[in-house]
């Protein structure tokens, strides 16, 4: 990958994808290794959930670096 500025989530439980993270914090599936539908049986509302779940952990994860560097 060529994209040395850019941060990317590796999500290794399955469902197993590479997420790239945008300027606006949220972020794109850019490689699927496993199936949404097949993993969650077609569940729409648990595919959704995931992506909220990550979104909030990135989101916890930039305050969390964002108060680190601060405290330096």
């Amino acid at each position: 990958m060529a994209d040395l500025d850019g941060m990317y989530i590796l999500h290794t439980r399955k469902p197993r994808f590479l997420a790239k993270i945008k300027d606006d914090g949220s972020f794109e599936i850019v490689d699927m290794i496993d199936s949404f539908s097949e993993h969650y049986k077609g569940n729409a509302d648990r595919t959704e959930g995931l992506i909220k779940r990550l979104a909030e952990w990135y989101r916890a994860y930039k305050i969390y670096e964002d108060g680190k560097n601060r405290n330096r």
